[in-house]
């Protein structure tokens, strides 16, 4: 059977590719976005299709990165890089989103240093103080201060995510969620649970109105929430966010996808601080199968300490 998306792709003119595959994206149909968007890059472009051709190579990169692709969405941002200097040099304002995404991409990677250079050089072409430029600042800003947290660097961390929300014009914005969250696990690093928890439900809060209930960021929003719950102390207020992120993840990002396996660890360790131990096992062991299938995702054990939850048979029993 051919899949739906493939059908709807084939059935779609050029022009509406795009927005087809940014509405499958929002209403958090991932892998229909990825097959619409792959589609679009083999539409004519006509003029300015060096520019067009990176900004797609960039969207689908970053849908890539969601997907848990890493491989493929460092290629693409690569040549999303690779086409703008080439046809307008290394200054290009157009070299920012792709610049940024790498960023990103190396950070969850834990390559620090590469992450922390390519999201610098994206901050220093952002040009004017139009909306549109400031929102593009407060991302690129939003990722350096994740960078700079993983590095350790966290009085710095806090500085740019103050920065990156005054810059946004909506605080009630998705994109401010992600800013709200990512400080949120910084509190927590620092031992600021009260603030940690009110930024991490806010972030929650903002996504269920702003997007479809199935949509992923709802359940790592609820993933990160339930795991920062669950090592406070409140595992009986943790179950059930987590529990209903991995029902989320499961049918928006799929069953093999490394995010839902971070999900169903975390919710096993719930699970075994309630002493539910038969449920924990099995939780723990659809993890442990994900995971192994899917060793670009270790990158989510260092998210709310993690890698201890995977590798500890002493403190977890889940191995």
């Amino acid at each position: 059977m051919i899949p739906a998306a493939l059908l709807l792709a084939a059935a779609l003119p050029c022009p509406e590719l795009l927005p087809a595959a940014r509405q499958s994206f929002a209403a958090g149909r991932l892998p229909e976005a990825r097959t619409l968007l792959t589609k679009a890059l083999e539409c004519p472009l006509g003029d300015g299709a060096p520019r067009l051709t990176a900004m797609l190579k960039a969207e689908l990169a970053s849908l890539e990165l969601d997907l848990m692709n890493t491989g493929e969405a460092e290629r693409l941002y690569r040549e999303a890089i690779d086409l703008v200097e080439k046809a307008e040099g290394p200054e290009s304002p157009a070299l920012v989103e792709p610049l940024n995404g790498l960023g990103s991409l190396y950070f969850q990677l834990r390559r620090l240093d590469q992450a922390d250079r390519y999201t610098r050089r994206a901050l220093a072409l952002i040009r004017g103080s139009s909306p549109a430029g400031r929102a593009q600042a407060a991302r690129v800003l939003g990722n350096l201060a994740v960078t700079l947290q993983g590095r350790g660097k966290l009085d710095q961390a806090s500085a740019h995510y103050t920065a990156a929300l005054a810059m946004t014009e909506d605080p009630e914005s998705v994109e401010a969620a992600f800013l709200y969250s990512n400080r949120g696990l910084l509190h927590w690093t620092i031992g600021r649970d009260a603030k940690a928890t009110a930024d991490l439900e806010r972030a929650v809060a903002i996504w269920r109105q702003r997007l479809p209930a199935n949509h992923p960021h709802i359940a790592l929003g609820l993933g990160n929430l339930g795991r920062v719950r669950a090592l406070g102390g409140e595992p009986r207020a943790a179950e059930p966010l987590l529990r209903e992120a991995v029902t989320i993840a499961e049918s928006s990002l799929g069953g093999s996808n490394g995010a839902t396996g971070f999900l169903y660890a975390a919710w096993a360790d719930a699970l075994m601080r309630l002493k539910r131990t038969s449920e924990a096992e099995a939780a723990a062991a659809r993890a442990r199968h994900i995971l192994i299938e899917n060793p670009s995702a270790e990158w989510l054990s260092h998210r709310v300490d993690m890698r201890s939850l995977l590798a500890s048979p002493d403190r977890n029993r889940l191995k």
